[in-house]
């Protein structure tokens, strides 16, 4: 198949990427771009370890597909860390710990601290 390029700014770095038609955002961001804290779980976009927010809406990078995010802002969880750290707080703590305590224990942290994000 042949690559397409596609435009994003991910984590506010913009980059130009050769995608296959096939591949996941989530796919494009650990392979491409070497960002691997979004990972995948379940593949069918229930778990949300894949996590991203994608032009200001949460979404599973597992089930969109990279040439859908052509030009689009995309933050993961490394940059709403950096977000975090950069501003020397973490206004999401008190509500990610409300979340947890309400969350079975076999869901992971991560998803809630990228829903957290969005809000």
């Amino acid at each position: 198949m042949t690559k397409r390029i596609i435009k994003l700014t991910v984590n506010g770095e913009p980059y130009e990427v050769a995608v296959e038609p096939h591949w996941t955002l989530l796919d494009t961001v650990r392979e491409e771009l070497r960002l691997t804290g979004s990972k995948e779980g379940c593949g069918t976009g229930d778990c949300g370890a894949c996590s991203m927010i994608v032009d200001g809406r949460l979404i599973t990078s597992c089930l969109m597909l990279a040439v859908e995010a052509d030009g689009s802002e995309v933050l993961t969880i490394e940059g709403l860390a950096r977000n975090w750290k950069a501003c020397g707080r973490d206004p999401g703590r008190d509500r990610r710990k409300r979340l947890l305590e309400q969350r079975p224990p076999e869901y992971q942290e991560r998803p809630v601290v990228i829903e957290v994000g969005s809000l």
